[in-house]
């Protein structure tokens, strides 16, 4: 399998550390393991680049497991344990000649801001979701309100339902975890309670949408934006994330596709090189609008940028991209995961074995893609996985 992109061709010689900071990820689904299972969501793209990465996701097991997917290992890893390892690793790293690229941003006793390939603090900047007018042009942003947390309290019986709630911080972000949608007025009165001690709190209409994508860019350090492809994005009624529907013959809408061109401009004007994930809602009356940004490396991104060998290679026309978790352990986990590959219709793309950084009570997971020519045949094949044990 051949990327159309690689870590080394977006950034050169770094070192790569996708892992939030534990003691800056409040709004990042919480607990070690899950932290340390990010590591591994870019390995495939790795290649010589030196990354720094959990035990868990690179063990002998789960690098063979990508091998035998027919992707590239690795070659340059960096392994940690433990949140104090990680931190320890990374600073020992930061001492070399070579940038720090963070997917997440870390506070400066952590990290020195000097050693990072783009300033913590334009990273905040970027992704906190108060900055959107800033980044997004205005006929293309979602009705929408900036409030504190004492004036949306006495503001509450006003607001107009269904909206959505969203944290707006200079911290890292993700997973859903500072957004909350608000059907009635008892989620909505839960939701600023979640919310109380940030900054501003975001109330965003709730959109109807006709068709929802991630569009996917690296931002090259010449300021050029390759456009790396776009995936329908899967969210249920809550906007949670569940992955992603990738067809090998896209039909993106020409007006998405112009506004995520735009948007990847203005981040380049503003001093970001590296990678980007915007979520564009296609609304019912084709009117396009960007809800969220990612400067950083998305769910879909590896996906995408395999995407065409993968299609070429196995013949498939519809990949559907998700995670699973396994709570029997890592070894029935994997077992499953074989026999999906051998049985045609599945790629792994990274796993997590949680007892290998010492967390022996937390379940193991598994991203990958389903391969078929209909996403009725997916479905058929995704009940057969949840047959094998993963959920």
């Amino acid at each position: 399998m051949r990327p159309t992109i690689s870590l080394k061709d977006v950034f050169g010689a770094v070192v790569y550390c996708p892992r939030p900071s534990s003691s800056a990820c409040r709004w990042i689904p919480p607990g070690n393991p899950f932290l340390n299972s990010l590591t591994g969501g870019q390995l495939v793209l790795a290649g010589e680049t030196a990354v720094l990465c959990s035990r868990g996701v690179s063990t002998p097991a789960a690098l063979q497991l990508l091998a035998d997917g027919g992707f590239s290992p690795p070659l340059n890893l960096h392994r940690f344990k433990t949140a104090e390892e990680h931190l320890e690793h990374m600073r020992i790293l930061a001492q070399s000649d070579r940038p720090i690229v963070l997917n997440h941003s870390h506070p400066p006793d952590e990290l020195d801001p000097d050693c990072c390939w783009i300033s913590p603090d334009l990273l905040n900047y970027l992704n906190n979701k108060a900055n959107l007018p800033e980044l997004v042009p205005m006929e293309n942003i979602p009705p929408r309100r900036v409030y504190t947390a004492e004036e949306l309290k006495k503001d509450l019986l006003r607001v107009k339902l269904p909206v959505v709630l969203k944290a707006a911080v200079d911290e890292t972000s993700g997973g859903g975890a500072d957004v909350r949608v608000c059907l009635n007025a008892y989620q909505l009165k839960r939701a600023l309670g979640r919310f109380s001690n940030t900054g501003q709190i975001i109330v965003e209409s709730f959109l109807d949408m006709a068709a929802n994508y991630c569009l996917n860019y690296a931002i090259m350090p010449d300021g050029n934006a390759v456009f790396l492809g776009g995936a329908e994005q899967v969210i249920d009624k809550r906007r949670i994330y569940h992955g992603n529907w990738i067809v090998a013959q896209p039909s993106l809408p020409p007006a998405a596709l112009d506004l995520g061109a735009k948007i990847a401009a203005r981040g380049a004007a503003l001093g970001y090189y590296g990678l980007l994930g915007i979520d564009i809602a296609v609304l019912p009356d084709e009117l396009v609008v960007a809800y969220d940004l990612n400067y950083r490396a998305n769910g879909s991104t590896v996906a995408l940028v395999f995407s065409d060998s993968i299609f070429c290679r196995t013949g498939a026309s519809v990949m559907r991209l998700r995670s699973w978790t396994g709570q029997a352990g890592y070894k029935p986990l994997l077992k499953a995961a074989y026999r999906a590959l051998h049985s045609g219709f599945f790629l792994p793309l990274w796993s997590y074995d949680p007892s290998a950084d010492g967390y022996m009570n937390s379940p193991a997971r598994i991203g990958g893609l389903i391969l078929g020519n209909t996403r009725q045949e997916i479905q058929v094949f995704e009940s057969e996985i949840a047959a094998m044990g993963l959920k």
